[in-house]
């Protein structure tokens, strides 16, 4: 069960008031305990408000933009992306550290930084992030 605290930011996070702003959303938490699932849903209910939502898990979306830097339409990829008000992807963690990927990653990432938002579920926990930078 949720804590009400946390019903009440998702209930906000349905609303779509956040995509106006740009706000990214980061979900942490351990394995099993909803993120995506959480996030799935308000994905949808954007969608229902008539929001252009993309959903991808992170390495996924990590191998479509590597692919496309390879044929050299890197900059149409991400135009194509652009068109949704917000990108949900999910499990950031499990994404290769090799520096390709984290390049791409960081590309898009960039290219949406204050114009449009960014959903993220990650099983990263806090401590861990900190040491690895």
């Amino acid at each position: 069960m949720l804590s009400p605290a946390l019903q009440l930011q998702l209930e906000r996070l349905k609303s779509g008031a956040f995509l106006e702003a740009a706000v990214n959303v980061i979900a942490v938490g351990k394995p099993g305990v909803g993120k995506s699932h959480a996030l799935a849903a308000v994905g949808h209910e954007l969608v229902l408000a008539g929001h252009p939502v993309f959903w991808s898990s992170t390495a996924a979306l990590v191998q479509r933009l590597l692919a496309a830097k390879r044929d050299l339409r890197l900059p149409q990829e991400l135009a194509k992306l652009d068109k949704f008000s917000c990108v949900i992807l999910d499990d950031i963690g499990y994404v290769q550290h090799n520096r390709d990927e984290m390049e791409v990653l960081f590309t898009f990432l960039a290219e949406r930084y204050e114009r449009k938002s960014v959903l993220i579920t990650t099983n990263l926990v806090t401590s861990r992030v900190e040491s690895d930078f």
